[in-house]
């Protein structure tokens, strides 16, 4: 729900009619490596995450 979008701090889109959508993707040591926003692709989000993940 949106208790977890406002509890990270995520803008709503279009004017704010529509809740936000983002993907964070935290390492080990608690460090943000990757902060993706898409509201139309939400399949982007999975892509840029799995580039992601070897690196960490």
């Amino acid at each position: 729900g949106n208790n977890v979008r406002k509890a990270w701090g995520v803008p709503s889109d279009l004017f704010g009619t529509l809740p936000g959508r983002q993907t964070y993707v935290i390492d080990r040591k608690g460090v943000v490596q990757l902060v993706y926003n898409n509201q139309f692709q939400p399949e982007k989000h999975v892509a840029e995450t799995l580039k992601l993940l070897p690196t960490l």
